[in-house]
């Protein structure tokens, strides 16, 4: 896993612990007393820029009443599924390459971001 990857499995991740703690109508402070965090941990969190213990997904998951792989994020969230393997790249005609290429590298950059 790349480093932007990692980025958007935090960020993901923040995002679903934000839904489940406005589900249950629970401010930050509230749940940061739950689970023994400070509010500005929990603001990190939410953002994706903490990463979070294995031991304290648990508890949130407890706390939301929810088993911990509604927390976890699906692969398709923070992964990038464009691929091109080699047999295509060899199929596209030597004078195409670079216009190729130069596509391809910008397609992966937006897919990115």
């Amino acid at each position: 896993m790349d480093k932007k990857e990692q980025e958007k499995l935090y960020k993901k991740l923040g995002e679903n612990v934000k839904k489940h703690r406005t589900q249950l109508g629970l401010t930050q402070e509230q749940l940061a007393d739950r689970i023994e965090l400070t509010r500005t941990s929990v603001v990190n969190i939410e953002q994706g820029k903490q990463h979070t213990p294995l031991h304290l997904l648990l508890t949130m998951a407890e706390v939301f009443n929810i088993n911990l792989e509604i927390l976890i994020p699906n692969k398709s969230d923070y992964q990038s599924n464009v691929q091109i393997d080699d047999q295509t790249f060899k199929d596209i005609k030597n004078v195409d390459k670079p216009k190729f290429e130069e596509f391809y590298e910008k397609f992966i950059k937006d897919q990115q971001q």
